[in-house]
């Protein structure tokens, strides 16, 4: 199981389905756009916020209750408006997104992009750049990239409903993916293979040409459990 943030299998999984949690790789929040696109020439990390909220311009965005992608980027508004002293841009930009403009998932809010349904989306590099989208970048202080800006990331927060349960608060934090082989898992031996690929050398250049950031060596959580021919190629509770 691997998933956009790696808090999911500490909140859901463990230590009932599973118990070590990898982090192989890390990613970051920017604005994806098309040739369709009002301002596609003009924008920038300095007046993104300023033409997203303009009338002409159909802003798409990510459910947060059903994909980690949605909250990170109300995180990404919140921490923009932190930075720009604007304190309600988070709540500007949401209202800008139409019903039918917050898709369930990522494919979906690209797919919106790509058809034209929708001018601007709020994705991972990793996503824009394997669909070839134009990209505009954020701040480091806005885009959720790094783990040494993590005290400023917790600043941002939203109420998340997750399986059913009731609300909980969940805080922004650098964009570090999740990977776990369950306890049932089927063919335990090819999962540990296969996890052990991804975090060697060939593993990390498909990261990188996919548009992540591996990390190296990954950190891991709750590794006490973690298959022997693990251990070499991770750091232990970073």
């Amino acid at each position: 199981i691997a998933v956009a943030d790696a808090d999911i299998i500490d909140r859901m999984l463990a230590p009932r389905h599973a118990t070590w949690n990898l982090l192989p790789v890390a990613n970051e929040m920017v604005i994806a756009h098309r040739d369709h696109s009002p301002f596609t020439d003009r924008i920038s990390a300095d007046n993104w916020h300023d033409l997203l909220l303009r009338e002409e311009v159909r802003l798409g965005c990510t459910d947060p209750e059903t994909a980690p992608l949605g909250y990170r980027t109300l995180f990404a508004w919140q921490l923009a408006g932190q930075l720009a002293n604007e304190p309600d841009l988070a709540d500007r930009l949401r209202v800008r997104c139409a019903r039918e403009h917050v898709a369930p998932d990522e494919i979906e809010l690209v797919k919106l992009l790509q058809a034209r349904a929708i001018d601007y989306a709020f994705i991972y590099r990793s996503t824009a750049e394997s669909h070839h989208l134009k990209v505009t970048g954020l701040p480091p202080e806005v885009n959720l990239s790094r783990p040494e800006l993590d005290d400023r990331y917790t600043a941002a927060r939203a109420p998340i409903r997750m399986s059913g349960d009731e609300k909980r608060t969940v805080s922004g934090k650098p964009i570090v993916y999740g990977l776990t082989i369950p306890k049932n898992a089927r063919n335990r031996s090819g999962a540990v293979a296969f996890t052990a690929f991804l975090l060697g050398q060939q593993g990390r250049r498909a990261f990188e040409r996919a548009g992540f950031r591996p990390l190296t060596p990954a950190p891991c959580r709750r590794c006490d459990t973690l298959p022997e021919p693990l251990r070499p190629l991770v750091a232990k509770d970073r």
